[in-house]
């Protein structure tokens, strides 16, 4: 296979790669892991590559990826700041490209807290494969938007039928699966404050659980109605007295919003909607995010995904302060 073509695949799977730790931000950009986790990618490419083209994969002494010298060099140069991460702290990692006698090349500058700093400088290719290359990333991004669009298409239907089921499930079990599933993930919707957004125009929103456990909603100046939340997906039914049922779904920072973005609801004080995972506020050295419920004697205490909270450990207990409550958590020994 052509060198380029090669460059290509590799920087098609390292943005699908970023375009996914953008989403979950399962690894912080720019450290020692992150470029750990592109060379595995790149290994699987060259895999692919090489089962694709010869049937077999190719090691070398050590059990690694036999790759090209050519494209060892730009792992060499990927793996330059996860050596120095061991020993320094990054406090700036900028890169740009650069023209240059009718090629492309991309330079790197990294500074150090020690004040040490590296520059290198990259080739990308010729005027002719750097176009290619945004080509190629320009259709897996449309083929990427569209699966993801054929997907979303079909969730009112899955809702349909997953709601047909439980009247199947109740008839069998008597139980009903629905009233599980809220009691399981409504309680940070029970909190007052919640607010819904459509275009420019924002109305409050209450929700609460009826006597036989169904979810309920109300938007100011509209009936109370249904709800059903599934996990992470919620139908909100006749929404806004339109007749037609709206399935919103949480995201990351425990905000919810429609497939088309046009109807968003938030807990005031709570991150945006579409927020980016880097912007994300970094929590201090003692402190973490809670996903659970905690009883601190006398109810319930919701921790939004997002929210920072110290700990500061007693023994077997933590105590943890937010928006000025205290409450006591008790670690578990198995």
């Amino acid at each position: 296979m052509e060198k380029g073509k090669v460059e290509t695949a590799e920087r098609i799977a390292l943005n699908q790669l970023d375009r996914w730790n953008d989403i979950a931000g399962v690894v912080e950009p720019h450290t020692g892991y992150y470029y750990e986790l592109q060379s595995v990618i790149k290994d699987a490419v060259h895999i692919g590559i090489q089962m694709a083209t010869s049937g077999k994969v190719l090691f070398d002494s050590e059990g690694g990826i036999n790759i090209p010298n050519s494209m060892k060099n730009i792992l060499i140069l990927l793996f330059l700041p996860f050596l120095s991460f061991g020993q320094h702290i990054v406090t700036k990692d900028s890169s740009w490209q650069v023209a240059s006698g009718g090629k492309f090349y991309t330079v790197r500058q990294i500074e150090y807290s020690n004040g040490e700093s590296s520059l290198t400088r990259s080739l990308v290719g010729d005027t002719a494969s750097v176009f290619r290359g945004y080509l190629a990333e320009f259709e897996a991004t449309g083929h990427w938007m569209a699966n993801a669009a054929n997907e979303a298409r079909t969730n009112a239907k899955e809702i349909r039928t997953i709601l047909q089921r439980r009247d199947t499930i109740l008839a069998k079990f008597g139980r009903d699966i629905t009233d599980t599933l809220t009691a399981k993930y409504a309680g940070p919707l029970l909190i007052s404050g919640w607010v819904v957004y459509e275009d420019t125009a924002a109305l409050d929103v209450v929700f609460s659980v009826n006597a036989q456990g169904q979810l309920r909603y109300q938007i100011t100046g509209y009936p109370a109605r249904n709800a059903f939340i599934i996990a992470r997906t919620m139908r909100l039914q006749n929404y806004k007295d339109t007749g037609r049922s709206l399935g919103i779904y949480a995201a990351p920072g425990g905000n919810w919003g429609s497939v088309d973005d046009r109807v968003r609801m938030r807990f005031p004080g709570n991150q945006g909607l579409n927020r980016a995972v880097s912007a994300r506020a970094k929590p201090a050295e003692n402190s973490g995010v809670l996903l659970e419920y905690f009883t601190d004697g006398s109810g319930k205490v919701t921790f939004f995904a997002g929210d920072e909270v110290k700990l500061k450990k007693s023994g077997l207990k933590y105590v943890v302060n937010v928006a000025g409550k205290t409450f006591e958590i008790t670690e578990k020994k198995k």
